[in-house]
């Protein structure tokens, strides 16, 4: 089993904890939807709509971050969960001011999660993937890193030769993300 970089274990533990945080709100959602006269069969319709957005939104601030549309993708992100945090802790609060509290917690990390996502997506990863093969094409990431972003890293990677398989070992991400982050470059 190859050795994972901090990078992608702190990518890999961040998707884990939002993966959690929705299925805890959706549950949540969806009883409150019954609650609210929705018949079992229609209820998931309300969770799948305002996590909809959330998952929508989330995606795109992590793709606009620093530009444009990058505030209207967070007011939509904010928008779908102060509901999300809303519902769960209205649904909850039949049970307890501390089961309000516990109820909110999810969508309340969720935001969190986004943000760390936000922040992780920013940094070049200083440790080689050790899958990386060392025969490839000469381009050093590391000395990139220094006077560039992580678009610009991608984009020389890319232009220099390197597929965006051998691009992503390097730099310790997926390929789709190395392909993200090189068309940002070109497009700006």
């Amino acid at each position: 089993m190859p050795k994972l970089s901090a990078h992608q274990i702190a990518t890999r533990g961040t998707a884990l904890i939002a993966i959690g945080a929705f299925v805890l709100d959706f549950a949540g959602l969806t009883a409150l939807a019954q609650d609210s006269g929705y018949p079992w069969w229609l209820a998931w319709i309300w969770p799948a709509i305002i996590d909809g957005l959330i998952i929508v939104s989330n995606r795109a601030v992590v793709a606009l971050e620093g530009r444009p549309g990058s505030a209207y993708a967070w007011c939509l992100f904010a928008l779908g969960a102060t509901i999300s945090i809303g519902a769960n802790a209205v649904h909850a609060l039949p049970h307890g001011i501390v089961a309000a509290f516990v109820a909110a917690a999810p969508p309340l990390v969720l935001l969190a999660v986004t943000e760390l996502s936000v922040r992780l997506a920013k940094h070049v990863p200083n440790e080689v993937a050790p899958e990386a093969d060392s025969t490839a094409k000469e381009t050093n990431v590391r000395t990139l890193a220094q006077t560039s972003t992580v678009q610009e890293v991608a984009a020389s990677l890319l232009l220099s030769g390197l597929t965006a398989k051998e691009a992503a070992q390097q730099m310790g991400v997926q390929p789709r993300q190395v392909n993200a982050w090189a068309q940002a470059a070109l497009a700006a």
